[in-house]
């Protein structure tokens, strides 16, 4: 898959028209409908004007749509009709082909520094699709691999007759594991039980469903929600 149109990393800058690498990247965002890009809140959530930024250059964010509830860290920025891939969009899998198990993965852009970002890959499985907090619209998934810092809003995608959006990321769930480890010494025949505490990050992700409600309240019509293969201009590319 061709990544100009369809991932972006989102730049953020205090003075409007005055961008550049030197602005702060603070995440990523993908397309859901023609100039349409699905987003953390907290994203664009700290400067004053945006623009999103892929292989073809910058391209500004002319508006951004919040859900009606605070607490739903989504958020829709729509672009100008400038840009080269303008109609390119991603399909969303329906929420209930999502399970336990699926095999995932995204990609998205993080700074180094100041000048510098690089892509990331990422892949693993869907851990749980949900928690009993977690129910109805604000359903999230853990993911076997961790969200770094910077690659929120990123898309979390699936293989299911050609690329499809399963999710999206927003963040990290710590968990804690007991490991026990038994040694034994021939000297004296002593058996000694130590455990040691180990931290593992999850990856969290909003489940599909919250996507599609959050689409459908933003009258956002023109997404594409199928199981089926997608006929798209670099969407199913091998190369």
């Amino acid at each position: 898959m061709k990544t100009a149109g369809f991932i972006y990393a989102i730049v953020g800058y205090k003075v409007e028209n005055e961008i550049s690498m030197q602005s702060a990247i603070t995440g990523n965002a993908f397309s859901v409908a023609p100039g349409i890009l699905l987003t953390c809140r907290h994203v664009v959530n700290g400067h004053k004007y945006y623009s999103a930024l892929d292989n073809d250059g910058f391209h500004h964010v002319s508006n951004i749509i919040y859900p009606n509830s605070d607490e739903l860290d989504l958020a829709l920025l729509y672009l100008e009709k400038k840009q080269k891939n303008y109609s390119r969009h991603l399909p969303l899998l329906p929420h209930s082909f999502i399970s336990i198990g699926e095999n995932v993965y995204t990609y998205g852009m993080v700074p180094i520094d100041k000048e510098k970002f690089e892509g990331l890959f990422f892949k693993g499985s869907i851990v749980s699709t949900h928690c009993p907090s977690w129910e109805g619209y604000y359903r999230k998934m853990r993911l076997q691999f961790p969200v770094l810092q910077g690659l929120s809003g990123s898309p979390l995608l699936t293989t299911w007759n050609g690329v499809k959006v399963c999710g999206i990321l927003i963040g990290n769930l710590e968990s804690r594991i007991v490991v026990y480890n038994i040694r034994e010494y021939e000297d004296d025949n002593e058996k000694f039980r130590h455990y040691v505490e180990k931290v593992i990050e999850f990856g969290i992700a909003y489940h599909p469903a919250v996507i599609e409600v959050f689409l459908t309240e933003s009258n956002v019509s023109s997404c594409i929600i199928s199981d089926q293969r997608v006929a798209m201009d670099g969407l199913n590319d091998d190369n």
